[in-house]
């Protein structure tokens, strides 16, 4: 393409106008800006823009006169402006960009305004982009809008430590620490700008301090940054919401055995994390006429996609327990190997075989308090009243104690330091109704209630002091021990065992397990286990579970983890098998 220098080129007209502009020549028009005159064309602003062009094919009084007055406008600003119409020169620089792109909005001439963003955009600092953003929003300019938050997200680490972030009002502070794609080195990051911009204003803003921790993630936040850091302060300390708030996220980070029996700030992963927050399934799949494998798979949310992970290390049989601490994931006992424990490490993705119980069993129970694993009853050549306990700081067993009356085929709780035993097999034929407690601190076992009626194979959780208990015929119990059982949901046509039970901060779901007739014997083999998940107790519109597992499984156990995204996931597959 040919310069507008070269002569006998289309850029003929535009060396026309500009001249003309230049001296003053034709005009029919004069634009006055505060105290400064511009004599114009009226042809040539309506040409280049929209606002002129209405002005004077309108009925308005500036169409029927030469004179338009402007008072708003830094009169250099509009000479700079008109220097763009005439001649399309490249006027934009640092001092002016912000004026000359407010005019040109205004006076909608489109291509000025393009020019001015992309000078804007390219020029993002982290000094400047909270007032790019601004400006953006002010006049409905998406594209710098979007540019600018962008950036601001991507380099939040670095934004945050100029002054512009700490003026900025509430609903834009919290819209940015809400964000999904707010990238950050740490969580712990987020936490210190938010403080930063409280005591900035400590006055006015510690109000806001409930709202704003409710949306920090306070899971992905350092132990230690929340008691030296936000705990400190005394806007925070003195307000009951963000004590209770902060008192969760400790238990969560100190207490990781414990997780699932109190109300925690949701694990709420950011959409540029390096992490993946997952619900871990452990069962029993069938691959053959007879032949079932214990599988370990894990429910991806965001992308709704089940995984296969690293599954049991050997063949366990049937009837093994397995309970969770944190991350990871214990299972012990079993027909195949009674006297067993294997730790999965979900940092390593591997199993570790542990030291053996000195007492194997199966039809039993386990749970973690306090770092120690706890194994309930069960059955071996008769019903077992003993309990052990398994220290993990340590890597020993010892004898904790005994069950008020052995049983096998019950479910458990952890309440507090104490373990809940519901029901259960007394001998061949007795069942039990007895709900007996199991105190980790004294090693003695109570009866505390009983169930409506004697039941075994029941599934059993703790949640906000509450603990739930799903039985074999659909009937769903709530129980406290200051209040007693009563009965809160019942399943239609349920008749299942070897379920899993999982509860939420908004349900509570029945996944999986056998199907039985009325009177307890096995459907038969081409229609025996479930893959459905049952969801009771909504109180939100959302779910933390899909509808259904990926096939047909008893389900020994399921809690939610967290994993690096390196981590190795294979998408589940009927046909993989982890042997």
């Amino acid at each position: 393409m040919k310069s507008c220098d070269e002569p006998n080129t289309s850029c003929w007209l535009k060396d026309g106008l500009r001249l003309l502009y230049a001296d003053r020549k034709h005009c029919d028009v004069h634009i006055r800006v505060q105290t400064q005159v511009f004599s114009c064309h009226k042809v040539v602003l309506s040409a280049a823009s929209e606002y002129f062009d209405a002005m004077f094919s309108s009925g308005m009084k500036e169409a029927k006169t030469d004179c338009v007055k402007i008072e708003d406008v830094e009169p250099n600003v509009f000479k700079d402006l008109l220097a763009f119409i005439y001649s399309h020169e490249n006027v934009i620089s640092t001092e002016n960009v912000e004026g000359l792109l407010i005019s040109s909005c205004r006076f909608q001439v489109k291509p000025l305004t393009e020019k001015c963003v992309s000078f804007l955009t390219d020029e993002l600092l982290p000094d400047n982009s909270i007032g790019c953003w601004a400006i953006g929003r002010s006049l409905s300019c998406r594209t710098l809008t979007d540019t600018a938050l962008q950036y601001i997200l991507d380099n939040f680490d670095a934004v945050v430590r100029h002054d512009e972030f700490l003026k900025l009002d509430f609903q834009d502070f919290y819209s940015l620490i809400s964000n999904e794609h707010l990238k950050v080195e740490t969580e712990d990051n987020v936490c210190r700008a938010a403080l930063r911009w409280v005591d900035a204003d400590e006055e006015n803003r510690q109000e806001f301090m409930p709202e704003i921790l409710s949306e920090l993630r306070l899971c992905q936040v350092s132990l230690e940054f929340i008691l030296e850091e936000i705990f400190t302060s005394q806007y925070v300390y003195q307000n009951e919401k963000c004590v209770q708030m902060l008192k969760n996220a400790i238990k969560y980070h100190a207490m990781p055995e414990s997780r699932h029996m109190f109300q925690t700030t949701k694990v709420r992963l950011r959409d540029v994390s390096d992490k993946i927050a997952l619900k871990w399934v452990l069962g029993k799949r069938r691959v053959n006429y007879g032949d079932y494998i214990t599988e370990f798979i894990g429910h991806n949310e965001k992308d709704n996609i089940w995984y296969s992970l690293c599954t049991a290390p050997t063949d366990l049989g049937d009837d093994f327990a397995a309970c969770s601490v944190g991350d990871d994931l214990f299972i012990s006992g079993g027909t195949s190997k009674p006297n067993c424990l294997y730790h999965f490490s979900a940092k390593l993705c591997k199993w570790i075989e542990k030291p053996q119980m000195s007492h194997g069993r199966y039809r039993h129970c386990m749970a973690a308090v306090n770092k120690t694993l706890y194994v309930f009853g069960g059955y071996k050549f008769g019903t077992i009243s003993s309990v052990e306990a398994f220290d993990l700081l340590t890597n020993t067993w010892s004898r904790a104690g005994d069950l008020n009356h052995a049983v096998d085929a019950a479910s458990i709780a952890v309440y507090g330091d104490k373990v809940l035993i519901f029901g259960g097999w007394q001998g061949f034929s007795e069942e039990s109704a007895a709900i007996q407690c199991f105190d980790t601190a004294t090693g003695k076992c109570s009866i505390v209630g009983s169930l409506p009626s004697p039941q075994k194979e029941t599934r059993a959780v703790t949640f906000e002091n509450k603990t739930y208990i799903a039985c074999t015929n659909g009937e769903v119990y709530c129980f406290q021990p200051e209040s007693g059982v009563r009965l809160v949901n019942r399943v239609k046509d349920f008749n299942m065992r070897n379920f899993g039970l999982f509860k939420d901060n908004s349900s509570l779901y029945i996944l999986g397990g056998e199907h039985i007739d009325s009177i307890g014997t096995l459907t038969a083999d081409d229609e025996r286990s479930s893959s459905d998940i049952i969801r009771l107790s909504s109180t939100v519109s959302t779910s933390e579970f899909p509808e259904s597992l990926p096939v047909p499984m008893e389900v020994y156990h399921c809690y939610s983890t967290v994993v690096k995204l390196s981590y190795p996931l294979v998408p589940f597959s009927e046909q993989l098998k982890f042997m």
